[in-house]
């Protein structure tokens, strides 16, 4: 089966049931999360391939010294992973605020791609 089960004493009141296997509302968030952050890298690229910059300075120094791909896809396996491995202790609001700040993000980055035309 595709689905994992991690086996929390918070995952009863966050289960849905559909065709009688349960699936739970943080692997869909986090199927979410893991899609925005692609969106997130792609839209990035793009914008910056059209002129324009990226506005966290951590991430713009970084892009200046190893570039915008590899910087990208360190930045996003690094926080992919350690959402992950913090998934089965993380409360389920706290990842619904990261993929709504990141769907966000993707939003902001696809306006100003879209204003680079």
């Amino acid at each position: 089966m595709l689905w994992f089960y991690i086996q929390t004493a918070s995952y009863l009141p966050h289960t849905l049931h559909v065709l009688g296997d349960r699936i739970y509302i943080e692997h869909w968030l986090y199927v979410l999360f893991l899609a925005t952050q692609r969106a997130d890298a792609v839209l990035t690229t793009l914008t910056l391939n059209r002129g324009g910059r990226e506005l966290n300075p951590i991430m713009r120094w970084a892009m200046g010294r190893i570039g915008v791909v590899p910087t990208l896809f360190a930045t996003k396996v690094v926080i992919c992973a350690a959402i992950f491995l913090v998934l089965p202790w993380m409360w389920t609001w706290v990842m619904f605020l990261l993929c709504l700040w990141y769907v966000w993000v993707c939003g902001w980055n696809a306006s100003q791609y879209i204003k680079l035309r």
